[in-house]
């Protein structure tokens, strides 16, 4: 094999890869074949799904009063069961 020829090959099968994780990322099975989309949600997700800012969203994360959050490296990202229970949590009680 040439060395063009490795690099092509190499090349592809970066972007093989690369496509891969990314149909994954967008909405794509996990290995059990459930939605990753599904299971958790970013801080810009979380914004868009109540409503406000971006900026709410972190001073909840840093202050209290969001839903329960996780750190994976340097990203928060939110379970979708914790999002729904603290949305369950902020309903207001009827009085009378």
């Amino acid at each position: 094999m040439t060395r063009m020829a490795r690099q092509y090959a190499t090349i592809a099968s970066i972007a093989s890869r690369w496509q891969a994780a990314t149909s994954v990322a967008k909405g794509g099975r996990d290995r059990e074949g459930g939605s990753v989309t599904a299971k958790h949600l970013t801080p810009e997700d979380l914004a868009e799904r109540v409503g406000v800012p971006v900026s709410t969203v972190y001073q909840w994360n840093s202050r209290g009063g969001g839903p329960r959050f996780m750190r994976i490296g340097r990203y928060v990202r939110y379970k979708i069961a914790d999002v729904n229970a603290w949305e369950e949590s902020l309903y207001a009680e009827r009085v009378g």
